[in-house]
């Protein structure tokens, strides 16, 4: 559970060391935030992958293409 939180912080763009001497509170509220930022990166890899298996089969396509489109996001 420690890495997903620290990845929780990573995602908020908060320093990890720093936070890991705050108060729970405090660090959940840092959790919240990187939880903002992946639940629409995730739908965002989502859309765009069904978007384009309208158009093509290629994977090989498909998921590099929603994988920057994601990072964009």
């Amino acid at each position: 559970m420690h890495s997903i939180k620290r990845a929780f912080f990573w995602l908020s763009g908060a320093g990890t060391e720093t936070l890991e001497q705050c108060p729970a509170w405090e660090q959940r509220k840092y959790v919240a935030f990187g939880a903002t930022v992946l639940v629409p990166c995730a739908f965002a890899f989502i859309a765009c992958a069904y978007a384009l298996s309208t158009l093509t089969d290629n994977a090989r396509v498909i998921y590099p293409v929603a994988a920057v489109w994601t990072f964009i996001i």
